[in-house]
């Protein structure tokens, strides 16, 4: 569930998984390990989640909403504040 969250997060941004971890300074070999069902360490959760604005959860299990804007930003939609993630 991770790896197909984190791939559609991805392309929603119109950036690919390498280029995602090479931006958070995360090895991109970890992505076959994630494709395997690989479940990724809370640090790196945690850089996902901020650099695309959801949270660990969804990251994880798919439950949070996101809306993508027609523009292809992420907009949180359950958090407190409203952001959007800009890649």
């Amino acid at each position: 569930m991770f790896y197909e969250n984190f791939t559609n997060l991805c392309n929603a941004n119109s950036i690919s998984p390498t280029a995602t971890l090479q931006k958070l300074n995360i090895s991109t070999s970890k992505l076959t390990a994630w494709k395997n069902s690989s479940t990724p360490s809370a640090a790196d959760l945690l850089l996902i989640s901020e650099f695309f604005c959801v949270s660990t959860d969804y990251l994880l299990k798919g439950k949070e909403q996101v809306l993508i804007t027609k523009d292809n930003n992420i907009q949180c939609v359950n958090a407190r504040e409203k952001s959007t993630a800009f890649v």
